[in-house]
């Protein structure tokens, strides 16, 4: 008798290995997925810190009041304050974000949302201080769909309670 393919069986036993396989692996390939896509959220949130830090000194040095730098939706907000700019940032298009810079040059408060991740930081809700992009952390970074997300930010009602003149 020539043999010239699989039996039944035989395939069947190829398909069950190959399912084995696949449940073994595809959560680990799925959690190195999300976690590249925090970690890349991680580096834009440092970015904007680091830039925004050394644009208010160099372009506004001799500020009276806080400065804002606001980027929503890919567009520089604008509500009517002249102390508000849009960061000079290469390649980071999806992050929103607004922080506020006080005369002394210290972080007052920090938001940046991509539509899956959140950063969030205030002076008067911390006991430390923000003083450098490497104190952001990925524990800092919260999926905006997680229940244990204790304080997720509406970015546009935020944004419009920083900047809206009164």
């Amino acid at each position: 008798m020539n043999k010239k393919g699989m039996t039944l069986i035989e395939l069947l036993a190829v398909v069950g290995i190959l399912a084995m396989l696949f449940m073994l692996v595809a959560p680990n390939a799925i959690k190195a997925f999300r976690n590249s896509k925090k970690s890349s959220f991680l580096t834009d949130v440092q970015t904007i810190y680091t830039t925004a830090i050394a644009q208010v000194q160099a372009d506004h040095p001799r500020r009276v009041s806080d400065f804002y730098y606001c980027r929503n939706k890919g567009e520089d907000c604008d509500y009517g304050t002249n102390n508000v700019e849009g960061l000079e940032l290469s390649g980071n298009t999806e992050t929103n974000y607004i922080i506020q810079i006080d005369r002394q040059n210290n972080v007052v408060f920090f938001l940046a949302q991509n539509g899956e991740y959140q950063y969030s930081y205030s002076a008067t809700g911390s006991s430390e201080e923000l003083t450098d992009s490497s104190q952001i952390t990925i524990d800092d970074i919260v999926r905006i769909d997680e229940p244990e997300a204790n304080k997720i930010f509406n970015f546009d009602t935020t944004v419009k309670s920083k900047l809206m003149p009164m």
